[in-house]
């Protein structure tokens, strides 16, 4: 079993606002995600996805609009993988 660390993860940009560190392996992605602080961009997916909320405040719908309070970093866990420049 392959073990990652954080640190030595490229951070890269997934869209003009957040960036992120991404492992992925055959049938799942985990990803570090950072947003600054304002609204959410609306989007669905058809992947199923589990966050943690590691820092900062965000109110979301079920359609993933939504708006943070301030600075967030999250974990999000994607299966199967997940296209996340969409």
């Amino acid at each position: 079993m392959p073990m990652y660390r954080w640190a030595d993860l490229e951070e890269v940009p997934l869209n003009p606002l957040i960036t992120g560190r991404v492992v992925e392996v055959p049938n799942a992605m985990l990803a570090r995600i950072k947003a600054p602080k304002g609204p959410i961009n609306m989007h669905s997916h058809d992947f199923d996805q589990i966050t943690h909320m590691l820092a900062g405040i965000a109110a979301l719908s079920e359609r993933h609009r939504g708006k943070s309070a301030n600075d967030l970093m999250r974990e999000a866990i994607f299966t199967p993988l997940a296209d996340l420049n969409r």
